[in-house]
């Protein structure tokens, strides 16, 4: 797989090539595009691709997808730039697996005794590996098995009209392959050592479904709103769809004095991934404070406990967040208070 299959290996090869016709500038500045252009992919498995463009160019600009961009984004330039099979070695962790699972009996270099006096020792194969392994030697955990050695042991052998020497082979000893002979051996022995890799990817599917299945379909947000008013007047409440298809919610202030609450929308519709802010403000009447003999105004300063809550029409999905109203309260003494779904 890394060596045939990855994509890193892949720029890993691109990067070389590029180092040596282009430059350095330029295997960087192809890098960075290369990798930006993936961020954005990355990120629009989370985010619609045209609503993830929209927030990026236009106003309110979303500072924290650009964020994430740009950081996956310089994390791969990097990798494709300049760590490349650092990458591989250190912190890949599907190969650090694969280097857990080699053994004799999976693929692997061998070098051929019977052919050992005609090699030529040169070390070119050890020097064309770009992953560091000398495929003479027994300690090629580090093996990708992409097969530059062995181009490298064919160009020399062809030079000098000798068979070449360095060969993939599947067991401990070059034999024919089949499904009832040294594969079958090999596929059997492989077994037990499969068995926690498996069951951990099982596991983790099993987890990575629930998750799916119990995620919530709407977020609720309440806080302040500075710019509206001071003393809790003014509240904004963010509802954010998070389910599939379109949705219409109502909004209900509960717990305040009648006529206290002043809705800006007691309906949005939102679609999905959307998110909209209605605008809540606190009216109290004359001469009303927490000492006022209302039950939430006990004359502690506790001030009027309430509940902002959000529910769909369509699937019922419900979310209620709790705030505490203080009249004439400095703003910045105002609280912010995210729900979760019920």
């Amino acid at each position: 797989f890394c060596g045939w299959i990855c994509p890193q290996n892949l720029f890993n090869e691109l990067g070389r090539v590029w180092d040596r016709r282009l430059g350095r500038p330029a295997t960087v500045l192809l890098s960075w595009g290369i990798s930006t252009g993936g961020a954005f992919v990355l990120v629009s498995y989370f985010v619609a691709p045209a609503e993830l463009w929209r927030r990026l160019t236009a106003p309110p600009v979303a500072w924290p997808l650009w964020l994430a961009i740009l950081a996956i984004g310089g994390f791969f330039t990097f990798a494709m730039a300049w760590w490349r099979t650092g990458i591989c070695r250190m912190a890949c962790p599907y190969g650090h697996l694969q280097s857990i699972l080699t053994t004799p009996a999976t693929l692997h270099l061998r070098l051929f005794q019977t052919g050992r006096d005609i090699c030529a020792t040169c070390g070119l194969c050890a020097e064309t590996c770009h992953m560091g392994v000398d495929p003479r030697t027994l300690e090629q955990k580090h093996c990708v098995v992409c097969g530059d050695c062995l181009s490298a042991c064919e160009l020399v052998s062809g030079a000098r009209k000798v068979p070449r020497v360095l060969n993939f082979v599947i067991g401990p000893e070059h034999r024919p392959v089949g499904f009832t002979g040294a594969l079958g051996r090999n596929l059997r022995g492989m077994l037990p050592r499969l068995l926690i890799p498996l069951g951990a990817g099982l596991a983790l599917t099993l987890v990575a479904a629930a998750g799916v299945a119990v995620r919530p379909r709407i977020h609720v947000g309440l806080w302040k709103d500075y710019q509206q008013g001071a003393g809790g007047s003014a509240l904004a409440i963010q509802v954010v769809n998070l389910g599939e298809e379109p949705e219409t919610f109502r909004i209900y202030p509960e717990g305040l004095p009648p006529g206290w609450a002043v809705l800006e929308a007691e309906r949005l519709t939102l679609g999905p991934g959307e998110q909209g802010r209605v605008l809540l403000r606190i009216l109290p009447a004359d001469g009303s404070g927490p000492s006022s003999g209302h039950p939430s105004g006990d004359g502690s300063g506790r001030g009027y406990p309430f509940t902002v809550t959000v529910v769909g029409e369509r699937t019922g999905v419900r979310q209620s967040v709790p705030y505490i109203y203080h009249p004439g309260l400095p703003a910045a003494e105002e609280g912010i208070f995210h729900a979760q779904e019920k």
